[in-house]
């Protein structure tokens, strides 16, 4: 089985959870909340740092990249209170 990412995008900063057999290792670094795939790609490049390869090989190798936004759900939110009169 290949590696498996979790990355969380916060306000501050983003979280990256990584697998692979059984190693498990976490990253965090600065959001870029003007460009999400800058601190998605940081995350993955942090990631492969901890697992000693290169970034390529990681993805290479990787079986799923799981990527839920706070900001996609917060902008739905908002868009769906403005339409209905509550923003």
């Amino acid at each position: 089985m290949g590696y498996t990412i979790d990355i969380d995008t916060g306000g501050t900063f983003t979280d990256g959870f990584f697998v692979f057999n059984d190693q498990v290792e976490t990253v965090k670094v600065p959001t870029t909340p003007h460009d999400l795939t800058v601190c998605f790609l940081e995350c993955i490049k942090a990631g492969a740092v901890r697992f000693g390869v290169k970034t390529e090989d990681l993805l290479y190798e990787t079986d799923i990249i799981r990527f839920p936004t706070q900001s996609a759900r917060i902008r739905s939110f908002r868009e769906t209170a403005v339409l209905s009169g509550c923003w």
